[in-house]
């Protein structure tokens, strides 16, 4: 057995034994037991570099989120408990769980999602994590019409979903709008709504108006811009 596997199993021991007090208190014991085994099975290096508290308040966290929703005020409760800052916590967090507040999802990084899927039944608000079903499912909560149509026309036309498509080939999506929409304005107002919850997720400083802009006018900037914007997530990778 290598000094790794050594190492790992160690800390599992030490992480397990703070969980069984803080996981029962929040009555969620059973989902932290499969949380800690899916994080290590996926993600064995993330343990490394990290405080013992950090660690089990990133684990207990991750376990309310998946077993009761997107609340708020869990993390505060999680931190008081384990004496953990919030800046680690979701920095750990964020390696593999983003949250949308607005429509009450917790979104999984695909890995994890299945490993985690292996051993539970996840409730319907734990959402496998890429940005298609991200940004899908937050403009059919303020746009279902919108979105069904120009889904119909991106599947009809290049056998790929709009977002899909938009990262691969904006140049693409960008002749699509203007084919269903006539005028370049229109165009623009739609593309707006798709990048909105792209820039969100990817955490792009540009606007989408400044976006959808560039989509019109240099689509290949635009295509470079999200390429370096996903490798740097690594939720996405």
């Amino acid at each position: 057995m290598g000094d790794d596997v050594v190492w790992l199993a160690n800390v599992l021991a030490d992480v397990r034994s703070d969980l069984e007090v803080l996981c029962s208190r929040f009555g969620v014991l059973n989902i932290c037991g499969f949380v800690l085994e899916s994080v290590a099975e996926v993600f064995p290096t993330w343990f490394s570099g990290r405080r013992r508290r950090v660690l089990v308040a990133s684990i207990v966290y991750l376990s309310l989120l998946i077993a009761r929703g997107a609340r708020k005020g869990f993390l505060k409760q999680v931190l008081d408990l384990c004496g953990a800052s919030k800046p680690a916590v979701r920095d750990a967090v964020s390696r593999f769980a983003f949250v949308d507040w607005d429509a009450g999802f917790v979104y999984l990084d695909p890995n994890l999602y299945e490993s985690l899927s292996r051993k539970m039944r996840l409730p319907q608000h734990v959402k496998r994590y890429t940005i298609s079903d991200f940004v899908k499912n937050r403009i059919w909560s303020y746009a279902p019409g919108l979105y069904q149509h120009l889904e119909v026309v991106c599947i009809r036309n290049s056998k790929k979903d709009c977002v899909t498509l938009l990262f691969e080939n904006p140049d693409e999506v960008k002749n699509i709008l203007l084919s269903i929409y006539k005028t370049p304005l229109a165009a623009k107002l739609v593309a707006e709504k798709l990048f909105t919850p792209i820039a969100e997720a990817l955490q792009i400083a540009e606007s989408p108006q400044k976006l959808a802009e560039k989509l019109f006018t240099n689509p290949e900037d635009v295509a470079k811009l999200l390429k370096q914007m996903l490798n740097a997530k690594s939720i996405n990778k």
